[in-house]
């Protein structure tokens, strides 16, 4: 395996046997050592089969891949994550970074807001808890018997509503837009309301989901439309910006966010 791989970026994962024929696109939580972290959701065929695995089991690994979060955005201070459900997983690595010096924020610099549907996704946590806290926000809350919101603390809708509802408390200081970068991950339906909703003067990138037969551009079956045209999110993504890719999804001068 290559020696580092950029937040964002991601790997294929092919199980030896001949029980699932295509790779698995899933991107790396963390690098410990010689210790490869991923966080896999079972959904389908592929996802049980890895979700069976043992130590010991064999696995071929296709990455890194793609291109992944700008480590120093141009005129950014402070970042914000803001994840939605196993998008997670490349934000807890863009956090591992910070917390290893491979970015140009400090981990006080950073704020980070988890949306999930079920109080019992709060688990996705964890994936950032060797460095910091998240912010949870839950869709479909539970609450205990005194009416409180299961987990304790979390807020009560998505994590751009919360987002929205806590920015001055994000950071320990005032902070404006144009000094914020903001990575986020998650449903496409999420990453359009954060390119619609978020201020304009802050820069916003997104990773984006799509399924991946081969993760290097031949198969073309990953292509989204963008501003600039037609691009693959297994080569020029999974990563891409508002600025860029996705300006008329940018909130107007004058627009209430």
């Amino acid at each position: 395996l290559p020696p580092d791989a950029r937040p964002g970026q991601f790997f294929q994962i092919l199980l030896e046997g001949g029980e699932v024929y295509l790779r698995r696109p899933f991107s790396l939580v963390a690098r410990l050592g010689v210790v490869h972290r991923f966080a896999v959701r079972v959904v389908g065929r592929g996802t049980s089969a890895i979700a069976r695995l043992r130590p010991g089991d064999r696995l071929r690994l296709l990455g890194p891949l793609g291109t992944g979060f700008p480590l120093a955005p141009p005129g950014a201070r402070k970042l914000l994550l803001l994840a939605g459900g196993v998008g997670a997983a490349p934000l807890a690595s863009v956090l591992a970074a910070v917390a290893q010096g491979k970015t140009a924020f400090r981990t006080s610099d950073v704020a980070i807001v988890l949306g999930i549907r079920r109080s019992e996704e709060a688990v996705l946590a964890r994936l950032f808890r060797p460095w910091a806290e998240p912010l949870l926000a839950v869709e479909r809350p539970s609450k205990d018997a005194e009416g409180k919101v299961v987990p304790p603390g979390a807020f009560p809708g998505t994590a751009l509503d919360a987002a929205f509802a806590r920015w001055q408390e994000l950071w320990a200081e005032p902070v404006s837009p144009e000094e914020i970068a903001v990575f986020v991950s998650g449903p496409k339906p999420m990453l359009e309301a954060a390119f619609r909703r978020l201020p304009q003067a802050a820069r916003v990138y997104g990773a984006f989901e799509a399924p991946m037969a081969c993760g290097t551009g031949l198969c073309r079956g990953c292509v989204v439309e963008t501003a600039v045209g037609n691009v693959r999110l297994c080569r020029e993504g999974p990563v891409l910006s508002r600025e860029v890719h996705f300006p008329h999804l940018a909130p107007r001068e004058g627009d209430a966010s």
